[in-house]
């Protein structure tokens, strides 16, 4: 089912319009790796959808993890600096 399918259910489920943010979001577009096209996120598949967002967050996870690992290796280097100044 795609998400602009569950938008439009959900909207009759819950006698509400799914508010404007929402619509703007389901027009934007993410290139398709397997299509080698543009696809909206509303043309989606929730399956699909979700893998991309597990992803995603897998992908930023790993990001943090290495400026942080960076960070830590600055630190230790400056402290080893400061140790070696003080001597």
């Amino acid at each position: 089912m795609k998400l602009k399918t569950i938008f439009k259910i959900q909207e009759l489920l819950d006698e509400r319009k799914t508010p404007y943010d929402m619509d703007e979001f389901l027009e934007e577009e993410r290139y398709c790796q397997s299509k080698e096209t543009k696809i909206k996120y509303g043309d989606m598949h929730i399956t699909h959808f979700i893998r991309v967002f597990m992803k995603n967050q897998n992908s930023m996870k790993k990001e943090r993890l290495e400026e942080m690992q960076y960070t830590l290796n600055q630190m230790c280097e400056d402290l080893e600096t400061l140790k070696k100044d003080n001597e």
